[in-house]
């Protein structure tokens, strides 16, 4: 979750907190966060956050497709820069690819959505 702060975190970034933690109760309009290994939940005013996302968990299909979408169209750049012929172009994206959604699919990463108000 994102709420609002008075401090930024990093340089030229927004004036937010970010807070990780499973969501324990909705009361009115607190939201109380346990964060991980805490001891007691965290209150944070509903008014006050900005942004919140939940895990979808993993999904190695989903995984496989975005990074092998991202790996086709990079190394296509690359192919394409190397030399003037778009078949290149065209065997290195391919080549992308099929190694991008190999690595998507043995080493897949956490899917988040964000939650509606």
């Amino acid at each position: 979750m994102t709420r609002a702060d008075s401090l930024r975190q990093l340089p030229l970034a927004p004036r937010t907190t970010q807070i990780v933690g499973q969501l324990v109760l909705v009361s009115g309009d607190t939201v109380f966060i346990m964060p991980p290994g805490g001891v007691m939940p965290v209150a944070v005013l509903q008014s006050a956050l900005r942004t919140a996302d939940q895990s979808r968990g993993y999904s190695r299909v989903r995984s496989a497709l975005r990074q092998g979408f991202a790996a086709g169209v990079l190394w296509a750049l690359m192919g394409y820069s190397d030399a003037a012929n778009g078949s290149r172009a065209f065997a290195w994206g391919g080549a992308g690819l099929g190694l991008g959604m190999i690595v998507g699919a043995v080493r897949p990463y956490e899917q988040w959505e964000r939650v509606r108000r």
